[in-house]
């Protein structure tokens, strides 16, 4: 069988950590072909590539090792669609069925060998199974934390050209504006501010930005904006979880802000809350019926190590059984490259994230939990991270001390925010997977696992 490739990729962004911006898709197959997996996983930052291997008959797709770079494919008759979105396929290809759409997953090397019309897959990178540092020494282990972001953080700007940063109020983002401040004195904080109303994390994000003496600019979004969004946001996001939806619409909008002011690039503190397990029941009243409800459960799982790597990495024993959703990848591949990072590419905007790196998230990830509890949590372990900048006057203990509300709770003291706005307007779970399986052909049901953090 002649097999035709039809690359439709819109985004094609390649960051390499250790190399310069590579655009030939034939490096990584050449490299594969010659180093194997320790090739691949040798590897540091953004990328998804395809290559079409003529002479061995084998199209060969892979991934980054998180999965900040989405890769699709889709197989019908004699083509092989390969795209970054589902959007795409579903705009091109005749005959498109969701169910077939699959996602190349994180670290994930798929091999279609198409004179047998075969699709072999494994992993070129488990994040389970590299080495960690001693954490009976966590001084030590907070410099080696504090290293690696100084590293990463440096890398980044290094092959950056005019960046932001988002910066939400929350220790996650203050810790990478106090370096990349340092290192990039012009560099702009952004901030999301609901019909301006002052919230706790808006104020905190003024007050760090002001510390820093950085510059600031709120990008502020309306009630009937976020109403009138939702539907962009899930077709963006190509999610339908209610608590990752409602994220995303926010991240829409920022990125829209951020296109609007000629911001392509931008930094941001996404991953360490999964390192950490910083998420407990994501539980609000509802407004209109008064009521407590919980949109999201999270397991204690969570709070382990093996709870934390599940999501950051996925659940790979239960990959192995088929249990994983097939369109849409794992771990934060899934969730957040689709809440976060998908809105951006598509307005033209690529996140750097200093925390994806993968030996900040393995030291992060597998700090027993009982240590982390003895600390104070992540606040107090980062705190031990930027103490030298704490002594220096740099920045105050007291922004440590905060706990940060959710990017769509963000209201006056989580009043008024993207949560309350869509609930109000009965924006639900059910309501959300209506909206997705209209868009995307799918057949989507609800069910009681979309609640869970660890899917």
């Amino acid at each position: 069988m002649d097999m035709r490739l039809i690359d439709i990729r819109t985004l094609q962004p390649f960051f390499f950590a250790d190399a310069e911006h590579i655009k030939n898709d034939a490096f990584l197959y050449a490299g594969y072909r010659k180093g194997g997996d320790a090739f691949l996983s040798s590897l540091d930052g953004q990328f998804g590539s395809v290559f079409h291997d003529e002479e061995h008959r084998v199209i060969f797709l892979t991934r980054d090792w998180i999965g900040e770079i989405p890769l699709y494919y889709f197989v019908v008759d004699s083509l092989f669609f390969v795209a970054n979105s589902i959007s795409d396929l579903r705009k091109t290809v005749v005959g498109f069925s969701y169910n077939e759409v699959r996602a190349v997953n994180r670290s994930e090397i798929v091999m279609y060998k198409y004179d047998a019309g075969k699709t072999e897959k494994n992993l070129y990178y488990k994040f389970d199974e590299s080495p960690v540092g001693d954490y009976g020494n966590m001084r030590s282990i907070a410099k080696s934390v504090r290293s690696l972001l100084q590293t990463r953080v440096e890398t980044i700007l290094s092959q950056a050209e005019d960046p932001g940063i988002l910066l939400s109020g929350g220790v996650d983002s203050m810790t990478i504006a106090i370096i990349a401040s340092k290192l990039h004195p012009t560099l702009t904080a952004y901030t999301l501010v609901v019909e301006e109303r002052e919230s706790s994390d808006t104020i905190r994000a003024r007050a760090i930005a002001s510390a820093l003496k950085m510059p600031h600019r709120m990008i502020s979004v309306s009630e009937s904006s976020i109403v009138g969004s939702i539907q962009r946001a899930i077709e963006l996001s190509e999610l339908y979880h209610l608590y990752n939806v409602y994220c995303a619409v926010g991240m829409t909008h920022l990125a829209h802000g951020l296109h609007q002011v000629g911001v392509s690039e931008v930094l941001t503190g996404e991953g360490a809350n999964e390192a950490f397990g910083d998420y407990g029941d994501w539980s609000v009243t509802h407004p209109l019926t008064g009521k407590l409800v919980t949109l999201q459960k999270t397991p204690r799982l969570l709070a382990e190590p093996r709870g934390r790597e599940a999501y950051i990495f996925g659940n790979t024993e239960r990959e192995k059984k088929g249990f994983y959703n097939v369109q849409l990848g794992s771990g934060l591949g899934k969730h957040g490259c689709g809440r976060m990072y998908k809105p951006m590419f598509h307005y033209g905007v690529r996140l750097m994230s200093p925390f994806l790196d993968r030996g900040i998230l393995k030291i992060l990830a597998h700090i027993p939990s009982a240590t982390l509890k003895e600390l104070g949590g992540k606040a107090g372990f980062m705190k031990m991270v930027f103490q030298e900048e704490i002594e220096r006057g740099v920045i105050s203990e007291v922004f440590f001390n905060t706990e940060k509300i959710r990017l769509q709770d963000g209201g006056s003291e989580g009043r008024g925010g993207i949560t309350e706005i869509l609930l109000a307007h009965d924006y639900n779970q059910k309501r959300v997977i209506e909206i997705f399986n209209n868009a995307f052909d799918s057949k989507i049901k609800e069910s009681s696992h979309l609640s869970s953090a660890i899917l």
